[in-house]
């Protein structure tokens, strides 16, 4: 998938998360190429604290790619969040 796809896809997600009043999401990225560090960088920089902010996105289960280098965005994307989402 290519990073205008993949990001498509997210922003579409973060559209229905608001939509659907909705604040976790299941991925499955078992298929999946690894990331691209610019698209690493999108999703921990600017994806995640827009949706935490907007959707109140505060919970993920991502089932995680055989590609060894999805699994560092997986890791990063967690710290990110941890860091951002607001205490319950």
């Amino acid at each position: 998938m290519d990073s205008g796809a993949l990001r498509a896809v997210y922003e579409h997600a973060l559209h229905l998360l608001k939509r659907a009043g909705l604040t976790k999401i299941l991925t499955d990225h078992g298929q999946m190429a690894p990331f691209l560090a610019a698209d690493r960088e999108w999703m921990t920089r600017t994806w995640v604290p827009r949706a935490v902010a907007e959707a109140g996105y505060n919970r993920c289960a991502i089932v995680e790619s055989n590609q060894v280098f999805n699994g560092v965005l997986v890791t990063t994307g967690r710290k990110i969040a941890l860091r951002v989402s607001p205490s319950h």
